[in-house]
């Protein structure tokens, strides 16, 4: 496996049936999908940091709370250790923050187009703003966002750094 996105947590449609990880029928999962559209000899694979969805008391999807990141985080180290991926994209500020903070990465920050990604182990961590930020707030730096994400996996995965 070559590239794992992690996402923050699951979606249900209209009967209530939780949505694949970064399905390609939502707004993330569309921009997801073109970025791996053109990167053909990679392999991709979707989770989500929290494998179900949280409703609050009104039915309507929130942010998972720290503890139910944390119950989950097993979960998603047991998929990153069968999957074996060479880069793991983390998808926003809220899986970013969580799960560097578990690999005990601090100082994590990155500017629209400016990404940095990190070494852990024996791969590579990227953390990258949401889709659904970049398509709700900053669209106009969409094609952007697309070349700089593709570009950073072309070269871990060209240059198999190690």
């Amino acid at each position: 496996m070559d590239v794992l996105w992690v996402g923050l947590s699951s979606k249900t449609d209209k009967n209530n049936k939780l949505v694949t990880p970064l399905d390609s029928k939502t707004t993330s999962g569309k921009l997801i999908s073109e970025i791996e559209n053109d990167l053909v000899k990679v392999e991709f694979k979707k989770t989500n940091l929290v494998s179900f969805a949280p409703l609050d008391k009104n039915g309507k999807l929130r942010y998972p709370t720290n503890d139910e990141c944390e119950m989950f985080f097993p979960q998603l180290q047991k998929t990153i250790s069968e999957v074996q991926p060479k880069l793991i994209c983390l998808l926003g500020q809220k899986v970013t923050n969580f799960v560097m903070r578990k690999l005990f990465v601090r100082n994590c920050t990155y500017i629209l187009n400016e990404y940095k990604f990190y070494s852990y182990k024996k791969l590579f961590i990227l953390p990258i703003y949401h889709p659904s930020y970049i398509m709700v707030y900053k669209k106009q730096y969409k094609e952007d966002y697309v070349d700089a994400i593709k570009k950073i996996i072309n070269e871990i995965m060209e240059h198999e750094i190690y």
